[in-house]
């Protein structure tokens, strides 16, 4: 009996060295291998793996997104980052430029787009967007020559020709103004369009004529009925009180 509990003393042993001897055998051999490696001259220098890089349209649809959500910080922080990563990267000059026109800051919204056309010549959208925040400052020469620009390289981009229609009308170039809307919209809208700016202008009489045009090219012309109504009735106050500002004596004493 002692004799078989000695064998099985013996086996057990044997069985708990091995295990201790193969976990530090795997411990010896990582230490030898670390060390090995400290040794070894391929591996001493090495550098450790850089970051995986983000790629400039992944910081861009970030952007969007949070732009979309009214976090115009987060986006703008999202636009640099595509810009710097690809400084020719015309969509976020776009985008970034965009957003700060939404938030007021015209002056950076300038310089972005500034920045990206010099970027990017061959970008027609750029050139317009940069025409639309000179139009937002009123400096319409500026914006003028931009959307000019854009329509040499693009003469079907739409919305350059409008945005230059628009500027047109704003200066006071109705029919010149009249002629460019007509190229991407119907004659009556043309017109309207025209009523519109300048209604804008306070010129009630000429609004009143546009609106009308509109109305005989097709006299079911969304909303150019009401705005005939408003530039009149704008026209008849206007009107009013020329009148009741002759009948003021200057030297009335009751006039503060």
């Amino acid at each position: 009996m002692n004799r078989f509990a000695s064998l099985l003393t013996v086996l057990v042993m044997g069985v708990l060295i091995g295990a201790c001897a193969d976990a530090e055998s795997s411990t010896w051999g990582r230490s030898e291998s670390k060390a090995a490696g400290d040794h070894d001259p391929r591996f001493r220098n090495a550098a450790p793996a850089p970051p995986p890089r983000i790629e400039h349209t992944t910081h861009l649809a970030a952007g969007q997104m949070l732009e979309r959500q009214g976090d115009f910080a987060g986006a703008i922080g999202q636009y640099e980052k595509a810009i710097a990563a690809w400084p020719r990267f015309a969509p976020a000059y776009n985008r970034l430029g965009i957003v700060y026109q939404q938030i007021g800051r015209l002056d950076e919204a300038e310089k972005i787009l500034v920045q990206g056309v010099q970027a990017d010549p061959s970008s027609v959208t750029l050139r317009n967007n940069l025409g639309y925040c000179y139009l937002l400052q009123q400096r319409y020469q500026e914006a003028l020559a931009m959307f000019r620009d854009a329509l040499a390289q693009d003469p079907a981009f739409k919305r350059a020709r409008m945005n230059l229609a628009i500027c047109l009308g704003k200066m006071g170039q109705t029919q010149d103004s009249l002629i460019e809307f007509s190229k991407v919209v119907s004659a009556d809208v043309a017109h309207y369009n025209v009523g519109v700016i300048c209604l804008h202008r306070g010129e009630y009489d000429r609004a009143g004529q546009a609106f009308a045009q509109a109305l005989t090219i097709n006299p079911k012309c969304p909303g150019a009925q009401i705005q005939l109504a408003l530039a009149q009735r704008m026209a008849q106050g206007a009107k009013d009180l020329e009148r009741m500002a002759g009948t003021v004596d200057p030297q009335d004493p009751d006039l503060p």
